[in-house]
């Protein structure tokens, strides 16, 4: 994960790199070891100003687009087959395939591919270059970048997450559907539907990205199977939204590490966050279940809410 003093340098902290100490007390946590409380059902995202290049005018979850619809998952030899999601639709090539367990369901292990077009993945590039143009992103050297953030941005790296959930949600919606279906079978609730996207998101490859600000666009995380802390924790954001649950991003600069923080009834580490109780979630450890948190990365403790409501 690569990061940087917000305004104007970013500075290399190894392994997944977080952004500088500079975001606001206000989005500071705090450790709690009880359960959180019953989470809400929607939250909204901050709203973004519009910058030179295309950026989200809205919440990317505030659309009337009616889920996707896909046949239901097909049991086989005990794996769950969710299928190929394909976007826009399906091509000659070969999908991206994942394998994942999850240990709180029966069958526990699933399988799901992932078809994206060569001119959509194109597209989303060419978008996140003319994005990270529009703020004059500039790498310095291997470790480091600069850029001048869009106002109300100055403090955090939330409008681009912004930019990049608004953009990649159709490409998304798509497997996002996948896991509906596969929750709408079994009849699970909120938390076993999380616990099945994110045994899914801790499946794909870590692989630090070269892209602009050190984050990979959801859809190419998918597509190109591989990803960092803060990519595959916004591809867990924004299926998980889609899904109806209520996450946010932290990251620590301390512990060069993003988490999501998911609103949902867990045993584990939690914290709260303007009046609503999330429990931490690693997206790059397989097997790390909803509410585990490496007990390493407590102390120091200088987490703080990188996107959410």
């Amino acid at each position: 994960m690569r990061r940087g003093l917000l305004l104007v340098l970013a500075l290399h902290l190894g392994g997944c790199q977080v952004v500088a100490d500079m975001i606001e007390e206000a989005k500071k946590v705090q450790f709690e070891n009880s359960p959180p409380q019953k989470p809400k059902t929607k939250s909204k995202v901050d709203k973004v100003p519009k910058p030179k290049a295309p950026e989200p005018e809205d919440d990317e979850e505030d659309d009337d687009t009616p889920p996707t619809k896909v046949p239901a998952p097909v049991v086989k030899a005990n794996v769950v087959d969710l299928g190929v999601a394909a976007y826009p639709k399906p091509t000659d090539g070969t999908p991206a395939a994942f394998s994942f367990k999850v240990p709180t369901l029966a069958p526990s292990q699933h399988k799901v591919g992932y078809d994206l077009d060569p001119d959509e993945r194109k597209a989303i590039g060419k978008f996140y270059k003319d994005y990270a143009k529009s703020v004059s992103w500039k790498r310095l050297d291997e470790k480091s970048f600069s850029w001048k953030p869009p106002a109300g941005c100055e403090t955090d790296m939330h409008c681009v997450y912004a930019t990049l959930a608004k953009r990649n949600k159709p490409d998304i919606e798509v497997l996002t559907a996948r896991f509906r279906a596969r929750a709408e079978q079994q009849k699970l609730n909120a938390l076993q539907t999380a616990q099945l996207v994110m045994a899914f998101v801790q499946a794909v490859p870590y692989e630090i990205p070269d892209d602009p600000f050190g984050i990979k666009p959801p859809a190419l995380v998918l597509a190109e199977r591989r990803g960092d802390c803060d990519s595959k924790s916004l591809l867990g954001h924004v299926i998980l939204k889609s899904l109806g649950v209520d996450t946010v991003i932290v990251s620590s600069q301390a512990h060069a590490h993003t988490l999501l923080g998911i609103a949902l009834p867990a045993s584990g580490t939690t914290f709260k966050f303007k009046g609503t109780n999330y429990a931490f979630a690693e997206t790059t450890a397989i097997g790390s279940p909803i509410g585990f948190m490496n007990p390493d990365l407590k102390s120091p403790s200088d987490w703080r809410v990188e996107y959410g409501p």
